[in-house]
């Protein structure tokens, strides 16, 4: 059965529904005869995509909702007034990012991206702690639109890691745009292969080769003149091993990419491969192809720490928590516990002090190694 994706502005809060509401995998969301209730779980929802099954609608609501209508388009704007809390503003980020990465149009990708790029960066600035919690617990999840989930923790880590060089700003911005960006030639091609079982085939391999300089001129043709900008992504996947300080601007800022690029893809999972865990990701990261410390990966790693917000550890006490912010010391992040020694979830997250050797971090999870709901809104609130 072939689904169609549901615009958010058919949707309104406190209908009900005349059709079940799926995920992009079909997975059942909320039921035929539901009432959609105006809840923040529900409108993070509707933000990040519902959709479907064809043969579940009538022949209007087929015509209406004929595949491709979702707007690519479409930016949210009707949705601004709501209170979405950190929660829906991230998912409302992460659709326009998709809508805008996966059918990009010359008349207005700049005033679109600057405004997605723009609110991005600020919402990381202010709260750094939360949008690594938000977006790297997310990256875990097997959830669709990989490419524009990717892209957006991207730029929150290029955001601190041009921090934790202390780059002017002029660079910071062209990191943070082209975190954003680096992959606009295979958006569509990155979603796919997010959600096939096979390995990659000879045509899809062909596909992503050299995508850096197809970014590069589609960005170009799409009105980007900043050559900082362009030859950053052009060359973020040809950064050689070395130190930073050698190298002309762009080259600089293309091998802290290829080591965002890199960690970020770790920690996120294909059907067709595990996402690793916080530790093993910064692992692969801050030492180098030649195995050697890496300057790029070595200023991430501490932008963010070995346990980064969003990823699961275990505890010396046995209990299964996830890292809410980073620590003082990089193995001493601040950690709530989600499930008790015995395995029992804690009704709401519960904090631990990681200094204390009862309480310590012993080990870094993968995201398949935890699969309980979290409940994202009382670790905000921490």
């Amino acid at each position: 059965m072939s689904l169609i994706s549901i615009p958010a502005e058919s949707l309104t809060l406190g209908q009900t529904l005349d059709f079940p509401l799926r995920d992009a995998e079909g997975t059942l969301l909320i039921g035929r005869g539901q009432v959609l209730r105006d809840s923040p779980q529900v409108q993070a929802l509707i933000l990040r995509g519902v959709w479907a099954h064809e043969d579940e609608l009538s022949n209007t609501q087929r015509g209406m909702l004929a595949p491709e209508a979702p707007a690519t388009d479409f930016d949210f704007e009707h949705l601004r007034t709501l209170d979405l809390g950190q929660t829906g503003v991230w998912a409302d980020l992460q659709q326009r990012a998709h809508a805008l990465l996966s059918t990009p149009r010359a008349e207005d990708f700049l005033p679109r991206f600057d405004r997605l790029h723009d609110e991005a960066v600020l919402r990381v600035r202010r709260g750094p702690d939360a949008a690594l919690l938000l977006l790297i617990y997310d990256a875990g999840q097997q959830s669709p639109n990989y490419s524009a989930r990717h892209a957006l923790l991207c730029l929150a880590l290029a955001e601190l890691s041009a921090q934790q060089l202390g780059w002017p700003e002029p660079w910071a911005n062209a990191l943070t745009r082209s975190a954003l960006c680096m992959n606009v030639a295979i958006s569509k091609e990155q979603d796919r292969l997010a959600i096939q079982a096979e390995e990659m085939d000879a045509r899809q391999r062909e596909v992503l080769n050299g995508h850096g300089d197809r970014a590069a001129r589609w960005l170009a043709r799409l009105g980007v003149r900043q050559s900082l900008w362009l030859d950053t992504v052009r060359l973020h996947h040809e950064g050689k091993p070395g130190p930073l300080k050698e190298r002309e601007p762009a080259q600089q800022l293309a091998r802290v990419l290829n080591r965002i690029d890199v960690f970020a893809a770790r920690l996120s999972p294909r059907r067709s491969r595990r996402a690793q865990s916080g530790a093993a990701a910064a692992r692969a990261i801050y030492l180098d192809e030649r195995r050697q410390p890496d300057e790029a990966g070595a200023a991430l790693v501490k932008a963010v720490g070995l346990y980064p917000p969003g990823s699961l550890v275990r505890l010396a006490s046995n209990e299964i928590g996830i890292v809410y912010h980073r620590g003082e010391r990089a193995t001493a992040p601040r950690v709530a516990a989600l499930v008790d020694a015995l395995g029992r979830p804690w009704p709401l997250p519960q904090p631990r002090a990681t200094s204390l050797t009862a309480q310590a971090v012993v080990a870094s999870l993968a995201p398949h190694e935890f699969r309980l709901p979290v409940d994202m809104a009382a670790l905000l609130r921490l």
